[in-house]
C-alpha cells in the first residue's frame, strides 16, 4: 500500500515529550531495612516464583520459596546453596515489604534489605566455603575481541527484559549481569564470566532452548518453548553468532553458601 510522506514544518511537527527523569536514589544514610514486611504461607496454585516485583513503594511476591529468596538475594545458582531443609524448596510464601521512603533503592540495596529480612524473620545464619563445581563459563569467541558484536551502551543504568521465552533484551548490561540472568533462570549450573570485559553493553540474545534449560518450567512449557523457537540456533551457537562470545562447560572453584541455621518465618 502507498505511504505518502511529507516533511514536517514547525507548525505541523509533533512536540517531543521531555526525557524521563532519572530515578532519585535513596538519601545517604538510609537504613537498608524494610519499614514493615508481611510474610504468610502462600495459597497460590501457581509455580513458585524466582524473584520479586518491585514498585515505587513495595517489594512483593505472591508465591516464593525460601530457597528462591536465597538464590535471588545472594545471586547464586541453587547448586551454590547447601544445608537447607526440604521445606525451604517446596513451601511458598506471600511477601509484601514496604520500601524506605525518599528515593529508589538500587539492586544492591534491595538485596541488602532482603539479607536483613532473612536474618530477622527466617533466623538465617550461614558461612561460605570454596568448592569446585561444574559451571558454564562465558569467554571471548573464536574471532577474538574484534569479533564482539555487542554495542557499547550509552544509556544510564541497566535494563533487562524478556521478550518471550528464550529472547532477552539487555541494555546497559555487564557480563556479570548476563551470567546472573542465565544461572538464575535458564541453566542447570552456575555461570561465570571469564571474558575480562568490564564495560556495559546493549544486545539481544535469542535461542532454541533444550530439555536441560528453564528448570522452573513444566515439561509441557519446555516442549512448547523448544517447538516455538525451532528455527533459532541453540544457546551455544547463539553466543557466537549474536554476541561474538562463547559459552562452554567446565569446572571452576566457587563460593558455596552453607546454611548453619534457618527456621520457618516468624509471625507478622
Amino acid at each position: 500500500m502507498p505511504l505518502p510522506l511529507k516533511r514536517a514544518t514547525p507548525e505541523t511537527a509533533w512536540e517531543l515529550p521531555p526525557p524521563p527523569v532519572p530515578p532519585k536514589p535513596l538519601p545517604e544514610g538510609t537504613k537498608l531495612e524494610f519499614e514493615v514486611a508481611s510474610i504468610r504461607p502462600s495459597s497460590s496454585n501457581q509455580p513458585l516464583a524466582a524473584g520479586f516485583n518491585v514498585t515505587a513503594t513495595e517489594l512483593r511476591s505472591s508465591n516464593i520459596s525460601l530457597a528462591n529468596i536465597i538464590t535471588f538475594t545472594f545471586e547464586l545458582h541453587p547448586t551454590q546453596v547447601s544445608g537447607l531443609p526440604d521445606w525451604a524448596a517446596t513451601e511458598g510464601y506471600e511477601i509484601i515489604a514496604k520500601l524506605p521512603p525518599g528515593g529508589d533503592p538500587s539492586d544492591d540495596q534491595l538485596r541488602t534489605m532482603l539479607k536483613n529480612l532473612l536474618q530477622s524473620r527466617f533466623g538465617l545464619s550461614y558461612h561460605t566455603e570454596p568448592r569446585e563445581l561444574s559451571v558454564y563459563a562465558i569467554g571471548i569467541g573464536k574471532n577474538g575481541p574484534a569479533g564482539i558484536k555487542m554495542v557499547t551502551s550509552t544509556s544510564s543504568g541497566t535494563n533487562i527484559g524478556s521478550q518471550g521465552v528464550a529472547r532477552v533484551r539487555f541494555r546497559g548490561a555487564t557480563m556479570g549481569n548476563l551470567a546472573t540472568q542465565l544461572q538464575l533462570r535458564v541453566l542447570d549450573r552456575p555461570v561465570v564470566d571469564q571474558t575480562g570485559l568490564t564495560g556495559r553493553y546493549d544486545f539481544t540474545l535469542e535461542w532454541r532452548p533444550d530439555e536441560t534449560q528453564f528448570p522452573s518450567f513444566s515439561a509441557g512449557q519446555r516442549v512448547a518453548a523448544m517447538a516455538n523457537n525451532d528455527a533459532l540456533p541453540d544457546l551455544f551457537a547463539a553466543f557466537q553468532e549474536q554476541l561474538g562470545l562463547k559459552l562452554e562447560a567446565t569446572k571452576a572453584p566457587l563460593d558455596v553458601l552453607v546454611v548453619d541455621k534457618v527456621s520457618k518465618p516468624s509471625a507478622n
